[in-house]
């Protein structure tokens, strides 16, 4: 997948990533990574949604989870 539609709009992803995360390796590994303080909130929500157990498709679920059950 190259790019994504949303609301009509494309949002193309392949210019620019090829070595997004090489380029970012390096400046971690050059001292210019982000400390542990400023990414530790975004690990947790990760650790925390990798540990939730699933509640299975609700009439609560997002919107466009119940148009793809629905078929529309």
């Amino acid at each position: 997948m190259d790019a994504l539609t949303v609301d009509g709009s494309e949002i193309e992803f392949s210019d620019g990533f090829t070595d997004l995360h090489t380029l970012s390796y390096k400046q971690i590994l050059n001292g210019n990574g982000n400390k542990l303080d400023s990414v530790r909130p975004s690990i947790k929500i990760v650790s925390d949604i990798r540990k939730a157990t699933s509640c299975g498709i609700t009439e609560n679920c997002h919107p466009l989870i119940c148009d793809i059950i629905k078929g529309e």
